[in-house]
């Protein structure tokens, strides 16, 4: 559970951001078949994004970088607020990691970003803002402002 009501309104924030974000069929949940991606795949479907339980919210976090473009954006979401109601976890960590680490120029990660809208954008650099002011000590420094460069267009 969020921890302040100001939490709970960026929670409530953050669906709305992203409210048109459509459930991916299950053959769109990742980029390809293999062992893992199915697993995931299989795992996922089943959920619409307000319904992950937390016990596979750290996977589905883990496993960001397997999602499709449509998966990402309807799953996000998701991560984003189990991390501000479970700070210690390494849910944000590994969001982190997946947002920043993207090359910027590479097709795959700006068919990833481009399915983003401009307001959705906006909440995901105002969540790793909060990141910022929240110093959490799982979170690499440089990783975060890199993830910030890219989200806030900078990048």
């Amino acid at each position: 559970m969020p921890q302040s009501k100001s939490e709970t309104l960026f929670i409530d924030q953050v669906y709305l951001a992203f409210k048109d974000a459509r459930k991916p069929s299950v053959d769109e949940i990742t980029l390809h078949r293999c062992v893992e991606c199915d697993d995931i795949r299989d795992t996922f479907e089943a959920y619409s994004v307000r319904n992950v339980p937390d016990g596979k919210v750290e996977w589905l976090a883990r496993s960001l970088c397997f999602l499709s473009p449509i998966a990402l954006r309807y799953f996000l979401p998701r991560c984003i607020e189990f991390d501000i109601a479970n700070p210690n976890s390494w849910v944000g960590d590994s969001i982190i990691v997946f947002l920043s680490s993207q090359n910027v120029s590479d097709a795959n990660w700006v068919e990833r970003h481009n399915e983003f809208s401009l307001n959705e954008r906006k909440i995901v650099a105002e969540y790793l803002e909060l990141l910022q002011v929240r110093n959490d000590a799982n979170i690499d420094d440089e990783e975060l402002i890199m993830a910030l460069n890219i989200w806030e267009g900078k990048a």
